[in-house]
């Protein structure tokens, strides 16, 4: 059935009333979810109180979920018409470490941090975008090897790209059966501590993994679905096993 994640309960905070594009549709959507996990909400999802932030995520406090609770943020911020939602999850998965992660729920898009750090500046009022940031340069990844050898791709700050075999499910597509219809997903954040813009990491239950390599070739570190930090002493990242595997190495412009 694939990994399966199991939720302490999620800690919310409501930055700017949420209102719902389209009722319906997200009840039956979240109907589908729940029918792929132990959901257990206070209120029904069709109920007058049913569609809240804190009782959706509530839902899944305690719940075995054999789908990435990403996906339901991801899921909320598809049908949220107005507001701003602050989530903290702390996760721990079977075939995985145990993770935390923050998360900015708005029309269309979902901003991930790592840790409660975030999710504390923001519930005691600092302001989220206030990070001193200087580093401005775009930065891509270059692939080294396999259909796609010697392709450049940019992701600026904030973007967030999936790679993978199926072009309706990934932004950057590789043909190759080492690599899953959605393998991984790579953001660019801006990390105050390092002083610059970094790749978070995540594998999405990709069947031959993900990989982080040093300069040797002989330290890897593979990838779960808590993210990861793709910085030194990490030069590449490896999609699948053996020859075949597809190789990327940090470009900076």
């Amino acid at each position: 059935m694939g990994h399966s994640y199991t939720c302490l309960r999620p800690e919310i905070f409501i930055k700017k009333p949420v209102v719902w594009e389209d009722k319906d549709t997200l009840v039956s959507v979240l109907m589908e979810f729940s029918s792929k996990a132990v959901f257990s909400p206070d209120e029904e999802f069709d109920s007058e109180d049913g569609l809240t932030i804190e009782n959706i995520f509530g839902g899944i406090a305690g719940a075995t979920i054999y789908i990435h609770p990403y996906y339901l943020a991801e899921t909320l911020s598809k049908h949220m018409e107005e507001g701003e939602a602050w989530v903290y999850v702390s996760v721990g998965g079977e075939d995985c470490n145990s993770w935390s992660n923050t998360w900015r729920i708005v029309p269309r898009k979902v901003d991930e941090f790592e840790g409660k750090s975030k999710f504390e500046s923001v519930q005691s009022g600092e302001d989220p975008e206030d990070n001193d940031e200087e580093d401005d340069g775009l930065i891509g990844i270059r692939c080294k090897s396999g259909p796609c050898a010697g392709a450049v791709y940019t992701i600026e700050k904030n973007d967030e790209v999936v790679i993978g075999r199926d072009p309706e499910e990934a932004h950057i597509v590789i043909e190759s059966l080492e690599v899953s219809r959605k393998h991984v997903s790579i953001s660019c954040r801006y990390l105050k501590e390092l002083g610059s813009r970094v790749f978070l990491i995540r594998d999405l239950g990709s069947t031959n993994g993900t990989f982080l390599v040093e300069d040797d070739s002989e330290t890897v570190e593979r990838v779960g679905s808590g993210l990861a930090i793709w910085g030194v002493p990490w030069q590449e990242l490896i999609l699948g096993k053996g020859p075949e595997a597809i190789v990327f190495e940090q470009f900076i412009e």
